[in-house]
């Protein structure tokens, strides 16, 4: 990916090239979890800063809104990263718990019915 950016920007001259580094944030979080997204966090800092701001080829950042930019980059990406695995934990455990409510329904249901069902006792008047 770092390849391709780094083709890519002369042309297209990107301004933000960190976020781009979102993406192996996410798919990490939603394959391996919370810690192999972070250290896709940590790569993808080091690398916006040592391949595209200047000065180049170094991890020293001239520009405070530019350190700024990869602090927050990492920070929303640790957070994203959490987040996905969140989802993708919740998306495990679902088919399981939506079962539950459908039985439940169901012992519901078969409630009504035999409450429905039962003759009733009327009063001699």
């Amino acid at each position: 990916m770092t390849v391709v950016l780094f083709l890519l920007n002369p042309l297209v001259g990107f301004t933000h090239i960190s976020i781009v580094y979102l993406i192996p944030v996410m798919i990490c979080a939603t394959r391996w979890g919370t810690v192999p997204a972070v250290i896709a966090a940590i790569a993808g800092f080091g690398c916006a800063d040592f391949f595209f701001y200047p000065p180049l080829y170094t991890f020293w950042v001239d520009d405070p809104r530019q350190l700024l930019d990869l602090v927050l980059f990492l920070i929303v990406a640790v957070v994203t990263g959490y987040l996905a695995n969140m989802m993708r934990h919740q998306a495990e455990i679902a088919p399981s718990a939506g079962a539950r409510p459908t039985s439940m329904r169901r012992s519901r249901t078969k409630a009504k019915t035999s409450k429905r069902s039962r003759p009733r006792a009327h009063a001699a008047g």
